[in-house]
């Protein structure tokens, strides 16, 4: 789970189309593979601002093993702010951005963004 995953899942609908066996590749590798088609859907759950979004949603993920409260850290967002935030919300202040739904990244950024 990491930015590219929340993108796809925020934007489109992805599934399995096929599986390639690795005899379809010369030399043959030690994994499967698969096609996976990606279909653009209507966000339901919107971003108050797409383009800061996709910003903030880079930043949780810069890295991985870090909390949010450490990615954030090194955003324009304020730490005090961000920390109040989630614990209104009932996240520890130890939560990894990986924990988090789709969703959920979603409705922090927006609340987040809208405390400006």
């Amino acid at each position: 789970y990491n930015a590219l995953s929340v993108f796809i899942q925020y934007y489109s609908n992805a599934k399995i189309a096929i599986n390639v066996p690795a005899s379809s590749f010369y030399p043959a590798p030690d994994v499967e593979s698969s096609v996976v088609l990606i279909e653009r859907k209507e966000i339901v759950n919107k971003a108050v601002d797409e383009i800061a979004f996709n910003s903030f949603v880079k930043d949780i993920f810069l890295q991985r093993r870090k909390t949010l409260m450490n990615n954030i850290s090194k955003t324009k967002y304020s730490k005090e702010k961000v920390s109040k935030i989630l614990e209104e919300k009932g996240y520890s202040q130890s939560i990894r951005s990986e924990e988090l739904s789709v969703s959920e990244i979603v409705d922090l950024f927006n609340t987040i963004y809208l405390s400006k």
